[in-house]
């Protein structure tokens, strides 16, 4: 996996929003297939891999059998998508987001990664995820809202991203 691209991704947020009308198996906000198409086009255009960080990664399992039922309807609302799930972040006890994205980052020896989510952690400052200047690899959306989750200007931001990353890394 070394010098690989890697979008971390979180799902509420994301690829919904408050106004999402689909539905997941147990009745939760589901997965709206329009922001599913954008993260096809961030992965398309940068060739990263994903990575769940969201609790949703709680159902997911890299062997389909294994998902729990929320963890097969994301499954196939990404897989019907054109969007595969690559791997997960291990949930650490006691550890924040930015914590588990940065030490999974460091252990698979990633080149560089953004990280798709609508909530700023406690611990993302210290953990280098940041959503404005040169170093920039997080990209804010929005849940509460009817335009929210993943939007077009992200995708291109997401590119941007990945192509700055690139420069420093040279």
């Amino acid at each position: 996996m070394m010098n690989e691209r890697m979008i971390f991704l979180d799902v509420d947020g994301v690829l919904n929003n408050i106004a999402t009308r689909e539905r997941s198996n147990n009745g939760m906000i589901g997965i709206d297939p329009v922001k599913v198409q954008l993260l096809k086009e961030i992965k398309d255009q940068t060739g990263a891999r994903i990575v769940l960080t969201s609790t949703w990664r709680n159902e997911w399992e890299p062997d389909y059998e294994s998902c729990g039922l929320d963890g097969k309807y994301l499954s196939d609302s990404l897989t019907s998508g054109g969007v595969e799930i690559h791997d997960k972040i291990p949930g650490l006890s006691g550890i924040h987001r930015g914590s588990e994205i940065r030490r999974y980052a460091k252990t698979t020896g990633c080149r560089s990664f953004i990280v798709l989510d609508d909530e700023k952690f406690p611990d993302f400052t210290i953990s280098g995820i940041r959503e404005k200047g040169s170093r920039a690899n997080w990209i804010h959306t929005q849940f509460y809202t009817q335009n929210g989750g993943l939007q077009p200007e992200h995708v291109q931001a997401a590119v941007r991203l990945f192509q700055q990353q690139d420069r420093l890394l040279e």
